[in-house]
């Protein structure tokens, strides 16, 4: 039987996420940092993708 707790990647997913600008010790990345492993998923727990025009108002 197969352990469904995951590692999270934390490198795969922070780059994308709405918060990567927010600190690590400041809410929401300080609970997801905290958080190593996930029952079925590697996902960050407060992962919330990007969106995409937002993305594009920062580089200008």
């Amino acid at each position: 039987m197969e352990n469904p707790d995951k590692i999270v990647e934390f490198e795969r997913y922070c780059g994308d996420c709405e918060y990567h600008d927010t600190k690590e010790y400041e809410q929401p990345c300080h609970e997801c940092l905290n958080t190593f492993t996930r029952r079925y998923s590697r996902k960050p727990i407060k992962f919330k993708k990007e969106k995409k025009k937002d993305k594009d108002k920062k580089k200008k």
